[in-house]
């Protein structure tokens, strides 16, 4: 190089410089936990909220909403909704929670604003699931959503004064 000129940046290799998929796919999740714990106190009044993911259970979270507990499953996307997925773990507890088990599904989770529903009763729709995968149809779970239950919460808790 010529004394007194910078050295030339290298364009960055393809990925470089940005998150990987499964990191976006992380945060994605972590901002949809954040989001479902604040949604569980301040809407459905729940208490007690702990996130249990590391134990490995079948469900996410753990809160206790009109002194009884309950078992929520986050599922989340960055773009708008589609199928949801289960693991073989998340249906077996679904059936044994049942009504007790929500599933929670929160979309545009790379964006400033959440669109948050709660899913409850999946468990009486077993049968519509994909019977390989356990891939749950969009026309099975939204009809399992009530229109009270449909939030768009802010992807970061509101600032106190």
């Amino acid at each position: 190089s010529r004394q007194g000129t910078p050295p030339r940046k290298r364009a960055p290799a393809d990925g470089e410089g940005r998150p990987s998929t499964s990191e976006r796919q992380m945060e994605s999740e972590e901002a949809s936990i954040a989001t479902i714990m604040r949604l569980l106190a301040d809407k459905l009044d729940a208490s007690e909220v702990e996130d249990v993911r590391h134990l490995k259970k079948g469900w996410d979270l753990e809160c206790t909403i009109e002194g009884q507990a309950h078992f929520v499953e986050a599922k989340s996307r960055m773009r708008q909704e589609a199928r949801i997925e289960m693991s073989r773990n998340e249906r077996k507890m679904l059936l044994e929670k049942r009504s007790l088990y929500l599933v929670v599904h929160v979309s545009g989770t790379t964006g400033t604003e959440h669109h948050v529903e709660v899913i409850r009763n999946l468990h009486e729709h077993v049968g519509d699931f994909d019977a390989i995968n356990y891939e749950i149809p969009i026309e099975v779970w939204k009809g399992c959503v009530d229109d009270a239950e449909r939030f768009l919460q802010p992807a970061k808790p509101k600032q106190q004064p």
